[in-house]
């Protein structure tokens, strides 16, 4: 086998790696990978800021915000700018708020009630309306 021959067979090879690659890629499907390229484009954010940048849309109380990034860290572990939260970490948010006792309303401002977890506040549920 000549250097020629073993270059032009080496430059074949990987050219149609990356043609195969790109194949699956688009025909997985875009969002299959939006999720990784979305946190890859959001990780210089601190974890209030990721809350932020996820609930644009809510009118967010800061103060709660750091309280419950805090509580998190507390009863989960630390959080930091280059660990990507998982989606458990936005879930626990909403429902440590007042948000799904206003009836789920844009409207209204969100504030931090108190950090849900059954083992930790078994008292709370954040399903039931304020009457």
């Amino acid at each position: 086998m000549t250097r020629r021959h073993f270059i032009w067979l080496a430059l074949t090879s990987f050219c149609a790696l990356v043609i195969s690659y790109w194949v699956v890629f688009l025909s997985s499907g875009w969002r299959g990978h939006a999720k990784d390229l979305y946190w890859s484009r959001h990780a210089y954010l601190s974890p209030e800021g990721r809350i932020q940048r996820q609930f644009h849309y809510l009118q967010l109380d800061a103060a709660g915000v750091s309280n419950y990034v805090r509580d998190y860290e507390k009863y989960r572990g630390p959080l930091s700018k280059f660990r990507h939260p998982d989606d458990d970490f936005f879930n626990v948010y909403l429902l440590s708020t007042d948000f799904f006792r206003n009836g789920a309303s844009e409207t209204l401002p969100v504030r931090y009630v108190l950090f849900y977890d059954p083992y930790i506040s078994p008292c709370w549920n954040p399903c039931v309306p304020m009457s």
